[in-house]
């Protein structure tokens, strides 16, 4: 049985897709952020990435298990 507003988002989001497609590079990732410029020093200790699936679009937030510990303390 199908939930009819799970199926209207889906074919919303792939109507998205279509309409709004990602600049990606040539492994298939999109990658929001640029680091061509940036010392060691001055990176972040978090990082975000994209990628598709299945015709779907699939973000990864990513942080640094240090800091996620630090800030636990």
């Amino acid at each position: 049985m199908k939930i009819t507003r799970l199926e209207a988002m889906r074919r919303s989001q792939l109507e998205y897709h279509r309409s709004h497609p990602w600049r990606l590079s040539e492994g298939g990732l999109y990658i929001p952020h640029s680091y061509a410029d940036m010392t060691p020093e001055s990176l972040r200790s978090w990082d975000d990435v994209g990628f598709i699936l299945n015709r779907r679009r699939v973000m990864v937030w990513w942080e640094h298990p240090r800091n996620v510990y630090s800030e636990a303390l």
